[in-house]
């Protein structure tokens, strides 16, 4: 599975072998991973054009483009079951969602309640949307999202993530409630 991302949000250890996303995302689904990192959103945005990735992580802006732009697909969330505990306020917002169908998952908040998340999307060219599906509900489980919001600084997508990081005052310090 091929994925584009911001720096940071796809660790696989070899950056730090204390910060390892991926390892255990591929033992227990089958599916590989290949992280092609990004500057920013727009260099993203340019890379799905041109086809070849499964998974795209993105601000709520380029979200927006890359949905208006029909390069991501819509997200059954019932396939994603650590959907469910998202934090209503990230649910079906202008940046990850059109006539109430979500586009992406969000990663979690860099802003707060009400700012627009970086968005968790699956490409419409998506070669292996399984395993697209299977990262999309890892990357926001409590633990995995706890540990990528404590790391990056970004308010957890799920209550349930905040109960999980290291620094109890961690989530109101970054207003998450």
């Amino acid at each position: 599975m091929n994925i584009v991302a911001l720096p940071g949000t796809v660790e696989d250890g070899t950056k730090d072998p204390n910060v390892d996303w991926v390892s255990d995302f591929e033992e227990s689904t089958r599916c590989d991973v290949t992280v092609q990192e990004v500057a920013t959103s727009s260099e993203a945005i340019d890379l799905v054009k041109h086809g070849g990735w499964d998974v795209v992580l993105v601000d709520g802006s380029a979200a927006t483009k890359l949905i208006d732009a029909d390069r991501v697909v819509p997200i059954n969330t019932k396939l994603v079951p650590n959907y469910a505990d998202v934090y209503p306020y990230l649910e079906d917002q202008r940046w990850n969602s059109v006539d109430g169908q979500m586009y992406g998952v969000p990663n979690g908040s860099t802003g707060g309640k009400g700012t627009p998340s970086d968005t968790w999307m699956v490409t419409r060219d998506a070669e292996h949307p399984n395993c697209a599906y299977m990262w999309l509900d890892w990357i926001i489980s409590p633990d995995t999202n706890a540990q990528a919001a404590e790391r990056l600084h970004f308010a957890p997508a799920t209550e349930q993530a905040c109960e999980l990081t290291t620094d109890p005052d961690f989530c109101a310090s970054v207003h998450a409630d």
